[in-house]
């Protein structure tokens, strides 16, 4: 019997002739908006490589210049919150583009080999939650594919590690983008909630990461609801960390 329309041949024609008009317009796109770097604006690339260099350097230790928690042995960045770093920060935080999402897992892993050594006991890997969401995990944020790139970099390197939302936003809980110093503090304070208690059998100490510290007000609520908990935050990590609140160690 011949074939038709509606044959079993004709998804692939479909599916074929979809991928074509999807490259073809991907083309046609780029000679409107070319394809440029975030970060210094070079034109066709995604991300350049000096840009790119800024977060696969070593982490960097330092202190913040406000104090966040005693027991915190460690704060690791890779960048100061300005120029070319902030605006890759803010790519990686806004677009919808599967390379700018995928970067912070990649920078995390490259970062996380860097720091193994500072782990000698079992530790959770846990985002610092930024936005309140019904059935989303701060796991699903920038910051959770930082920590999942982390813990990846962690396992690998033999470190007993779990990646874990432990920590949520209440309800109600606001955004800190565009909010003043004084409004992050006040925002921050009492926000946060535990998610899950199950994971703190495996471990009581938790590397907590954040994708920028700018006050310090969202560490600090998440140290206050983790210690208190009879854990310990033992470090903190970021893609960077705001001028004002940064001293060097």
């Amino acid at each position: 019997m011949g074939e038709h329309l509606l044959s079993g041949n004709t998804p692939k024609i479909s599916t074929s002739l979809g991928a074509q008009v999807a490259k073809t317009f991907r083309g046609f796109s780029t000679l409107i908006f070319p394809e440029s770097c975030p970060g210094c604006g070079q034109l066709d690339t995604l991300l350049c490589d000096r840009c790119r260099g800024i977060f696969l350097r070593p982490p960097h230790s330092v202190s913040a210049a406000i104090p966040i928690d005693a027991g915190i042995v460690k704060i690791w960045t890779l960048s100061v919150y300005q120029g070319s770093a902030r605006k890759v920060v803010l790519a990686m935080k806004h677009s919808q583009a599967p390379y700018y999402q995928e970067l912070p897992f990649f920078f995390g892993a490259t970062a996380g080999k860097s720091i193994a050594a500072s782990f000698p006991r079992p530790v959770i890997v846990c985002p610092a939650p930024s936005t309140f969401h019904f059935g989303k995990t701060a796991i699903s944020s920038t910051a959770g594919r930082l920590a999942a790139g982390i813990t990846s970099a962690l396992e690998a390197e033999g470190v007993p590690v779990r990646l874990s939302g432990l920590l949520e936003l209440k309800p109600g809980s606001k955004k800190q983008a565009g909010r003043s110093f004084e409004e992050r503090l006040r925002g921050r304070a009492g926000s946060m909630r535990l998610a899950t208690k199950a994971d703190l059998d495996f471990s009581e100490e938790v590397l907590l990461v954040d994708d920028v510290i700018t006050t310090g007000a969202t560490i600090r609520e998440a140290v206050r609801v983790i210690n208190g908990e009879q854990a310990q935050v033992k470090a903190v990590f970021s893609f960077s960390v705001a001028e004002g609140n940064l001293k060097t160690a």
